[in-house]
């Protein structure tokens, strides 16, 4: 990606960014005990204004000139296959969560999520059972949030 393109692309996505915060801010964004309706898109809009700003900042840090550190030369580093899976156990777990409720589809794609971080199986399964009984903690005791349930009886 050229150094206009990139310049062009982020302040176009600054300024979506900023005209959400304005809209979310006349529809009352609210507070955090007591969100409004305009509270998610004025904060998700204020972090893509964020990370705009990292984009530029990163094209005017530019040190090396022969280093691609554009999105597109970001993008041609990655590593499609384990994206790919990663999508994929995305989607089956919105399939399954209600079915198998939340400990188990949770467990399985935390198990697969750090799998494909290239961890060892202990870690791997240790992480797993620490992040979903620490998520269960805070959602369902500490937060009083009800979480999916199998639609089998145990």
């Amino acid at each position: 990606m050229t150094d206009k393109t990139e310049l062009i692309g982020s302040a176009i996505w600054l300024l979506i960014a900023i005209s959400v915060m304005i809209t979310s801010v006349r529809l009352d964004v609210g507070e955090f005990s007591n969100p409004g309706p305009g509270f998610f898109p004025f904060w998700s809009a204020f972090c893509l204004g964020v990370l705009t700003l990292m984009v530029l900042g990163n094209h005017f840090s530019k040190k090396d000139a022969a280093e691609d550190t554009s999105i597109a030369g970001i993008w041609e580093t990655l590593n499609w296959g384990r994206n790919v899976v990663i999508v994929i156990a995305l989607f089956i777990y919105c399939l399954v969560l209600p079915v198998l409720g939340y400990i188990p589809a949770t467990l399985g794609l935390m198990m697969i999520l750090f799998y494909t971080g290239r961890m060892k199986i202990l870690a791997v399964i240790c992480a797993s059972l620490l992040a979903v009984l620490l998520t269960y903690c805070l959602f369902y005791y500490g937060l009083k949030t009800p979480l999916p349930r199998s639609i089998w009886p145990l």
